[in-house]
């Protein structure tokens, strides 16, 4: 199953890129590890420790939050993962 993936770019360096990537899986985590094949470096950008998302992340299916079942989360045919990096300021 054929799903798009797209990285916040502060996640998206090391050769990976900011726009969408096809990735294959039928959850996010599934998706994640595809991923993972092609563009190894993303893992320590992703991951705490094993299969612990960095908590300043957030993960999105077609624009909405999959939190907190991020890695279970269930994806269809043509959907869309983004992987965006929350930000504070003042």
């Amino acid at each position: 199953m054929s799903v798009k993936m797209c990285v916040h770019p502060f996640i998206a360096e090391d050769g990976i890129p900011t726009d969408a990537i096809t990735v294959e899986g039928k959850t996010v985590g599934a998706c994640i590890a595809h991923a993972l094949k092609r563009f190894p470096a993303l893992k320590n950008k992703l991951f705490s420790s094993p299969g612990v998302l960095h908590s300043y992340l957030e993960v999105y299916v077609n624009d909405k939050s999959v939190y907190p079942d991020e890695l279970t989360s269930l994806v269809r045919e043509n959907d869309e993962i983004s992987i965006t990096y929350l930000l504070a300021g003042g």
